[in-house]
This record gives C-alpha cells, sequence and structure tokens, in this order.
C-alpha cells in the first residue's frame, strides 16, 4: 500500500545544511560555541527535543506555537510500509529530500527506491533484534497521526553531522506526572554522504539508536523530577545499542575519546560521571560503561534497569539493580574505572572490554614526582568520579586510581567539592594506608572514607601492586569503613569461613563469605557492620579457611 501527499517548499527544509532541531536548539536553548562550528552533540538531536519540550513549558504563548510548529512531522510526497507492516517509511521523490543510495563521494541517480528498500530491511532487522531477541517493550502506536498504526520513519536530508532525531511533543503524551510517556516518530538522513561512517552503515547504526530512543520514550518514560530527565543515560544506552545490533561498524568509537581523554574539567578535576551537557558531554561518550555492565554480568542488565526506570529515575534504577546482580554501586563503580586503566597498549582481550584495544588511554589528571620520601597530591573531587594520579619514582610510574562513590551526594548535591590528601610515603603515615610492593605507603586522607576508594598500579607490570596477604584498610575505623578488604591468593567458587578472635584469643564471630575479584585480584570484603558491637578497641586476629588454605592476620580496630 503506497499512500502519496505532494508537498512542495516546506518552509523548515530550505535550510536543509543544518538540521532543524539545532536551529532550535540554538534559537531557544542557546550554544556556546560559534555559529559555523559544528556542534559536537549533533550526532542525534533527541536529548535536544527533550530539553526544547522542557523549555517549551515556561515560554510566552507565540514562542510556545513556534516550538510545536518546528517540531511538527515534515510533510513528504509519498510512503511504504516495511515488510514486516512496523513501519511507514515516509520520503520524497523529488527534490533535495530524494533519498539516494551513495557510491564513494557521490549520489547514485534514480536509486531512492533502493535507498528506501534499504530502510525498511533495516528497520525491521532492528526491531526483531531489541524487542523480538532482547526483550525490549516495544514502542507505543501514535494512533494514525502519520497515517497509519505503525510508527513512522521520515527519511530527509539532515546534514550537519546529524545522524538521526526522534521527536515529540505534550500533543504526543501518553501519560503525565513524574514519568512521561510519549509516542514519538523519527526522522534519518536520505544518503549519508559524507558522514563520519557513510552510507548504509550511517544509516544502521542510526535505525538502532533511534529506535531505543522511541522504545526508551514510549515504553519506560522520562522522569521530570531529575536534573536534565537524566538525558545521558539515555543517549548512553542508544549508542551502545548500535553496537550490540551491528558489531562491526563501530560508529561509537568516534564518540568515546570525548570521555577518555577530555572528561576533565577546571583544577585538573574529573567531571561527575552523572554529568549532561547537550553540546558537549550528551550521553555518548559514556556509552562504554554500558559495555562494562554487559560485558560483567550480561547484557540483560541493561533492560532490567529500563524496566526498574518505568518506576524510578535512573541512579535509584541502578543501585536497586546492582544489587540485585549480587554488588553495590560503589564497589561496583570502583571496579570500571578500574577496567578504563586496561585500554589501547594495556588492553587484555581475554578480560575488561572486548574492543579495549581500540580505546584510547585515559587521561590523567596530574603527575607528581616522587621524591623517596613524601609525596602529596591535594585536590578535590566531585561525588561520583573518577580520577587517576601518576607518581613518577626511581623504578617505575604508579597510577594511583581515586574513586569517589558518593551517590546520594551525586543526587542531592552534585556540585558539592569533597577535599582530599593522596600521599606516597616511605615512612608512617595517617589516613587509610596501603602497603605497596615498592616498599612505600600509599595514603588516602579525606574526611569520610566510605565515599572513597583508591588503587595502585604499577606502569610496568600493569598490575595492583598493594603487598598481598595485608588486610586494609588497618586501622579500621568502623564509624567511616563500611568494608574491610581480606586479600586472598586465588579466586574460589568455594564459601570463606572468617573467624574473629578477641586479643585474649577469645572467638567474637564467625560467618561465611564469598571470594570475589577486585580489582583484578581475589578478595572477601568483610561487612564492618557485621561485627558491630561484638568488639571493642584494640588488635583483633583476623582467620579466614578457604580451600584447604588458611590465612592469619592482626587488625587493629577503633571504636
Amino acid at each position: 500500500m503506497v499512500v502519496t501527499v505532494v508537498s512542495f517548499g516546506t518552509a523548515w527544509s530550505q535550510e536543509f545544511h543544518t538540521p532543524r532541531i539545532h536551529r532550535l536548539a540554538h534559537e531557544f536553548l542557546g550554544h556556546s560555541s560559534g555559529e559555523d562550528e559544528p556542534a559536537p552533540g549533533g550526532k542525534c538531536g533527541t536529548h535536544l527535543v527533550a530539553n526544547l519540550n522542557e523549555r517549551a513549558q515556561v515560554l510566552d504563548a507565540a514562542a510556545k506555537t513556534e516550538v510545536r510548529e518546528m517540531l511538527s512531522r515534515p510533510v513528504l510526497q509519498t510512503s511504504r510500509l516495511t515488510p514486516s507492516g512496523r513501519f511507514r517509511i515516509h520520503y520524497d521523490t523529488l527534490g533535495f529530500h530524494q533519498p539516494a543510495m551513495i557510491e564513494g563521494s557521490s549520489r547514485i541517480s534514480n536509486s531512492y527506491s533502493r535507498y528506501v528498500d534499504s530502510v525498511a530491511a533495516i528497520f525491521d532487522h532492528v526491531w526483531q533484534t531489541q524487542v523480538g531477541i532482547m526483550g525490549y517493550q516495544a514502542p507505543p502506536t501514535d494512533k494514525g497521526k502519520g497515517g497509519g498504526p505503525e510508527y513512522d520513519v521520515y527519511v530527509v536530508s539532515l546534514g550537519g553531522g546529524t545522524f538521526g532525531v526522534t521527536y515529540w511533543s505534550d500533543d504526543d503524551a501518553l501519560s503525565t506526572g513524574t514519568n512521561q510517556r510519549f509516542s514519538t516518530f523519527m526522522e534519518i538522513d536520505n544518503d549519508y554522504l559524507f558522514y563520519r561512517t557513510p552510507g548504509l552503515d550511517g544509516l544502521r547504526v542510526t535505525a538502532a539508536h533511534e529506535f531505543h530512543h522511541a522504545i526508551q520514550i514510549g515504553s519506560y518514560g522520562l522522569w521530570t523530577n531529575v536534573p536534565q530527565r537524566d538525558l545521558y543515560f539515555y543517549e548512553m544506552t542508544s549508542t551502545w545499542m548500535e553496537d550490540l545490533v551491528y558489531p562491526d561498524i563501530n560508529d561509537y568509537l568516534f564518540d568515546i575519546p570525548r570521555y577518555f581523554r577530555q572528561f576533565i574539567g577546571t583544577a585538573n578535576r574529573s567531571m561527575p560521571f552523572f554529568t549532561y551537557d547537550a553540546w558537549l558531554y550528551p550521553g555518548y561518550e559514556r556509552s562504554v560503561y554500558l559495555h562494562y555492565l554487559a560485558s560483567r554480568y550480561g547484557r540483560d542488565m541493561v533492560r532490567t534497569i529500563w524496566s526498574e526506570m518505568a518506576r524510578q529515575p535512573f541512579k535509584e534504577s541502578l543501585d536497586l539493580v546492582l544489587g540485585r546482580f549480587g554488588t553495590r554501586f560503589g564497589e561496583d563503580f570502583s571496579q570500571f574505572s578500574f577496567w578504563n586503566y586496561y585500554t589501547a597498549d594495556r588492553a587484555s582481550r581475554d578480560r575488561y572490554y572486548p574492543e579495549g584495544h581500540l580505546y584510547p588511554r585515559m587521561a590523567q589528571n596530574m603527575r607528581a614526582t616522587f621524591d623517596n620520601f613524601s609525596t602529596v597530591i591535594s585536590s578535590q573531587a566531585y561525588p561520583v568520579s573518577s580520577q587517576l594520579y601518576e607518581f613518577v619514582t626511581q623504578n617505575d610510574t604508579l597510577t594511583a586510581i581515586l574513586v569517589n562513590v558518593d551517590l546520594p551526594g551525586a543526587t542531592s548535591s552534585p556540585n558539592t567539592l569533597l577535599s582530599f590528601d593522596l600521599k606516597l610515603s616511605n615512612s608512617g603515615s595517617q589516613g587509610g594506608i596501603q602497603f605497596l610492593a615498592d616498599g612505600s605507603k600509599g595514603a588516602l586522607i579525606a574526611e569520610d572514607f566510605a565515599k572513597w576508594r583508591v588503587m595502585y598500579l604499577s606502569g610496568s607490570s600493569h598490575s595492583d601492586i598493594k603487598t598481598q596477604g595485608i588486610p586494609y584498610p588497618n586501622p579500621v575505623r568502623p564509624a567511616i569503613h563500611p568494608v574491610l578488604r581480606l586479600p586472598l591468593e586465588r579466586l574460589s567458587s568455594e564459601p570463606a569461613e572468617i573467624v574473629v578472635l578477641s586479643s585474649s584469643l577469645d572467638r567474637v564471630f564467625s560467618g561465611s563469605y564469598a571470594v570475589i575479584e577486585s580489582f583484578g585480584k581475589p578478595e572477601i570484603h568483610f561487612p564492618i557492620n557485621d561485627v558491630a558491637g561484638r568488639i571493642a578497641s584494640g588488635v583483633h586476629f583476623i582467620i579466614v579457611r578457604v580451600d584447604q588454605k588458611e590465612y592469619r592476620w592482626k587488625v587493629a580496630f577503633i571504636l
């Protein structure tokens, strides 16, 4: 079935070199870079649509009407259903919106029908993969707004490096309140000529990316009671989805250097991980986080987060789902920061990121030369952020990965700076101390140790150089240390028995705990709350038995 609607000279289409969503964003949202400068956030315009819809709520009636008109559906000359009947593809057969296949740097004449055939086949494949195989909820119908109940895809000349845009407005609302769902429609480019990923490959990743936006906004919703509606996670997921549906294309590799190399703000401080900036940090650059989650827990974890997001916003959903998978946010975000060290020439295809060899190295925040006595780096960090500091020693370069894991702070006061001292010393020190293999000590001095994690890696061996067999932290202050880390020699599938003895060798506690891999090494994370009220200040003996091996340590508790 073909529906033909002829329309020539639509007002918005005349400036086809700049996508209409960017012209709207410049006018109503502002943009710090020059008008002739390509927008770094321009790969997908969907997050800008969300910002414009939010902005429209406070505009006067005339401006609100203008925004709604500019967000309305284009009127093209004809349309065609895909073989599955799930999509209606709208396109022109004449004019500069006419689709075309490309060869090299040229459009192929009279190839619009072949291009539309490709669009139809690709979108049917994307639906089958994301809905049929991966189990995401299908996007809702728009009740015939585009000519039928099918999902509407409009093929236009986008230009400006924008691959695609998913649109909606208040008229498309399916639910109201703090979680809002909308029916949507989509625009894609008519040839992907001169794109960084050109031609049909550009079309493929766009279909995977934008269709997931349709699923997100139509089936799971946007939360209006959180800053910027957590839009970074929407773009993060859609960019990750490109690689799942089309793993051989890898357009996402163009974006991740912005996280690995440029995610640092003033005073050499890393940006908060939950940052959203419509132009500089929209979320594409952090799709690596979902590659981490999928590699560690399986891709279904991401769908589980989205299912939970139908009930609560992203941060709360993430923390809850991590708990279901047997971990906690602080430990998991620390592991993610640890994985980010193993990229480029440090990558291992058997561990960490499957495509980590294609990622750049994570940029350091600061470098200091160790004077063989005591060197201190004093700085500040935002809640939920990762910092990399290098200490250049006589024989090696040590990288200290310092991670702030204050998830409540990231929600309630994300711009609060937390002070710390990171000290490398050959003598005694205060704070959380780790004994390192080269004989030095790494010390973290901060107000609340529960908000921090730190690990030390050797530049020559690319491994954790914390001395084996020494618990951390020691001494333990239960008020600020939630976990005592007990290092083992090897992983075990069997639970380990922990016995705590007083200084007079009386048994005060025993229990069983899993052995886990933490920062590349086997450890037991012993919750200090488990011995709360059972021990007094002083030295205690910790005994661990697992796989017919016994470990013994002295640990001081300061109550």
